[in-house]
């Protein structure tokens, strides 16, 4: 069954937080969104967060096709590219099979911004720095190439069981697996991934743990200890 779409007043709800407000609801429910080592190469402007349903895609290795002999049959024509059928307003995720190259740049950015594509998370390498920030495009991604894509990655498709952002067998950056509809929030601190079905609780437990910091906020400036402000204001 397919999540409700985010809706307008949870948009702006998750627009007064920051990520890392986000981070510590997820880790009160006993989840993980932070997508670790994913820097932006054009960021978010500063009073707008990037906040979108991810579109996950996932690219296929490059074939190697053999030399064609005289008598082969015409070559099939390429698939359409997958951001032709991005939707308006979702960030798109991007996982890119491992390699030098880069597999997102002004073209895809372009194409992606005509579509009204919000930003693009990669876990992979990008390029064209330059026009991608010219176009304000918010784009994370873990390097950069000068590179193209060619004989390294394939087609993309849009992956109905979502993609998985980080190394599984990395214990110091848990890896994140992001499915279609999946709230994607950026920001100065880095990228988080919020499950649909679970942005309401979220809120909440950003609005308690919100509260309780201004608290503890208010003491510290009147020259309280931190051990005696956690201990009114957040039970610790």
């Amino acid at each position: 069954m397919a999540s409700a779409p985010l809706t307008d007043a949870q948009r702006q709800a998750l627009a007064r937080y920051a990520s890392t407000d986000l981070c510590d609801a997820l880790a009160d429910l006993g989840l993980h969104g932070f997508v670790a080592d994913l820097p932006w190469h054009s960021p978010p402007h500063a009073a707008t967060p990037l906040i979108g349903p991810a579109w996950p895609v996932m690219l296929a290795p490059a074939r190697r096709a053999a030399s064609p002999s005289p008598a082969a049959a015409p070559a099939t024509p390429p698939p359409p590219h997958y951001l032709d059928a991005a939707p308006a307003g979702c960030v798109v995720v991007l996982r890119s099979p491992p390699g030098p190259h880069g597999v997102w740049g002004g073209l895809l950015t372009e194409r992606a911004a005509q579509r009204g594509v919000r930003g693009a998370v990669v876990w992979g390498r990008v390029r064209d720095l330059d026009e991608v920030r010219a176009r304000g495009f918010p784009l994370a991604a873990t390097g950069t190439s000068a590179m193209g894509a060619k004989g390294w990655a394939g087609a993309g498709t849009p992956a109905a069981d979502g993609v998985v952002l980080g190394d599984a067998d990395d214990a110091d950056a848990a890896a994140v697996t992001v499915r279609p509809g999946d709230v994607v929030v950026g920001d100065a601190h880095g990228v988080v991934v919020l499950p649909r079905d679970r942005i309401d609780a979220v809120l909440a437990r950003c609005a308690v743990n919100t509260a309780a910091d201004a608290k503890v906020m208010a003491d510290l400036q009147q020259g309280v200890s931190l051990t005696e402000a956690f201990r009114r204001h957040r039970g610790a």
